[in-house]
């Protein structure tokens, strides 16, 4: 297979494992380096000389540096570096080797979800200086010249999340050179062209914010039960990438007025709230979150509750349109756990969208804490209303 094929044949699998809805976190530059193990196998070489040289296994390194976008797709330079001995040619000794300096610019498509673990493909194009050393093919005709060639890459890889900025990666890659034009002692052209599956193993630091940050989740007390024990709600942290701290307590919820005062005691006394949160542009519920919800509804099943409210909300970093819809999502799919549960309460959905910010902030700004929805156990029901948007 050519190599225009076999790169076009890696770009094209790459292009097809990308679901469009999937999103990155948040964006952000961010630095790798790694150290490099490559196969290269046999070569052959024409011209002045031919046959077939065998390339030993060997070492290199990379370093890059890019910018990953919300939509998951990075770009970034490369610098790298490949050095292989060669063994033999034509089944004769030949000493020297190959070493490989490569500059590319590369796309990158990384898959975001809850797990710390994202796996990402992509490809890269440039150019690479490969330099044949101390080759001595006998008869006093040796090599020792460079070449300057266009060279291509496919890769796929996985980033597994150390912490909310630094990520171990693995990789596998498929490098390949154009033909490239070497002058022997004897001023005889030579020509062969590099090729090499390469593993990779390294780190990668993303600056600034943490871009997947741990999303948490925490019980919260209502106002008319603040004096009294309240359900827990467990800290929520899936991924090392989205942290997120606990959040206050929410501001009281209008009630149906008056009430006769056992009775609001009594309601009050079974009002429990919960919170639990979501990823930027995402309405799924994480493995944390889940176990919230089930705590929830545990709880409601053993207070008989008659009324749920699920208050659903964003942050700012949409239009608010989008983002009235994207909470009602939310809401909704937390009903949705909950009612997988067995509970049979009367669900009462709000979609707040922006509106009501956990943490104030300018508009466009991403905030983790203001991704929610809040749980509210209603009581009994017993002479209760439900206030609504």
């Amino acid at each position: 297979m050519t190599m225009k094929r076999r790169l076009t044949a890696v770009a094209a699998a790459a292009l097809a494992l990308l679901p469009a809805a999937a999103l990155a976190e948040i964006d952000g530059p961010y630095l790798a380096g790694g150290v490099l193990g490559q196969h290269v196998g046999d070569r052959e070489l024409s011209g002045g000389v031919a046959g077939d040289l065998e390339v030993a296994i060997g070492a290199g390194g990379l370093a890059a540096f890019g910018y990953q976008f919300r939509t998951g797709i990075r770009l970034e330079t490369e610098l790298s570096y490949r050095h292989n001995r060669a063994d033999s040619f034509n089944g004769a000794n030949v000493g020297g080797s190959f070493g490989v300096l490569g500059g590319l610019v590369n796309l990158v498509w990384e898959y975001d979800n809850d797990t710390g673990v994202y796996p990402y493909v992509g490809g890269g194009i440039g150019i690479a200086q490969v330099q044949a050393n101390d080759f001595n093919f006998g008869g006093g005709r040796t090599l020792d010249d460079g070449a300057t060639e266009l060279a291509m890459q496919g890769l796929a890889g996985v980033a597994f999340a150390l912490d909310p900025n630094l990520s171990l990666i693995a990789e596998y890659r498929y490098f390949r050179t154009g033909e490239a034009e070497f002058r022997d002692s004897t001023g005889a052209t030579i020509d062969a062209s590099y090729a090499a599956h390469t593993a990779v193993l390294g780190l990668r630091y993303r600056f600034g914010e943490p871009p997947r940050a741990a999303r948490a989740a925490t019980s919260v007390r209502d106002a008319a039960a603040s004096a009294l024990p309240a359900a827990r709600g467990p800290k929520e942290t899936t991924a090392p990438r989205r942290l997120a701290p606990a959040r206050a307590a929410e501001p009281p919820r209008p009630q149906a007025e008056p009430l006769p005062n056992a009775q609001a005691r009594a309601a009050a006394s079974l009002r429990r709230s919960y919170v639990v949160f979501f990823a930027l542009d995402s309405a799924e519920l994480g493995d944390e979150a889940r176990q919230t919800v089930a705590e929830a509804s545990d709880r409601a099943r053993q207070d008989g509750t008659a009324v749920i409210e699920l208050a659903g909300h964003t942050d700012r970093s949409g239009d608010a349109a989008y983002n009235r819809a994207l909470s009602e999502r939310r809401a909704r799919n937390t009903a949705a756990e909950i009612r997988s549960h067995g509970v049979e309460a009367v669900m009462d959905i709000e979609a707040h969208g922006e509106t009501q910010p956990l943490v104030p902030t300018a508009d466009g700004v991403y905030e983790p804490r203001n991704r929610r929805v809040e749980i509210v156990l209603q009581g009994q029901g017993d002479g209760l209303n439900v206030s609504r948007n």
